[in-house]
């Protein structure tokens, strides 16, 4: 199995005008209805979650795009904010766990939706460019929350099967209290 990052284009999900007396927002109400992507490229297949918790503890920390043995190349990995300028660039690198993975800092990349743009290559010489968007979600503060009707439809990095596909059956591990 070999795993690949990913990146994210940021644009902010909070009402940063909210006053302390009104009610917390839930900046995640459509993060989670936009799927996860989960396709073929070439002979390849990619799986990317659409939610993710870099809040230090072990699971679900960094964002990747997860893959098997017939992705041979990620020639693009590029992040970028709401006014598209980048906070993370990565470019040609094998797919695995340890290499152009993005696990961005509370001053990085605040609680919200970003989008992603990447580029990958197949064991057949096919190369596509995938977008979308994906949730930074550190767990649930005073503003920040998932609706619970909306927690089926997270795809997590940990449910991914192995071989570059999700797999919906397998448990987000993620602390019930995160919620």
């Amino acid at each position: 199995m070999q795993l690949t990052l990913l990146l994210t284009l940021a644009w902010s999900c909070k009402d940063d005008d909210m006053s302390n007396d009104e009610e917390p927002l839930n900046i995640y109400e459509n993060c989670c209805e936009a799927p996860g992507v989960d396709i073929s490229i070439g002979q390849g297949n990619i799986f990317i979650p659409n939610i993710f918790t870099p809040n230090g503890d072990g699971i679900n920390d960094f964002f990747t795009v997860f893959t098997d043995e017939d992705i041979t190349q990620i020639k693009v990995f590029k992040i970028t904010d709401g006014n598209k300028d980048a906070i993370y660039e990565f470019y040609n690198f094998p797919p695995d766990l340890f290499t152009g993975h993005w696990f961005p800092s509370e001053d990085e990349a605040t609680n919200g939706r970003y989008d992603y743009e990447f580029t990958i290559e197949s064991s057949d010489g096919v190369t596509e460019t995938v977008t979308g968007n994906v949730c930074v979600y550190r767990c649930k503060t005073d503003v920040d929350f998932i609706l619970e009707e909306n927690i089926p439809n997270c795809q997590f990095g940990t449910q991914h099967d192995g071989a570059g596909d999700h797999n919906a059956l397998a448990p987000s591990l993620e602390d019930a209290d995160c919620f």
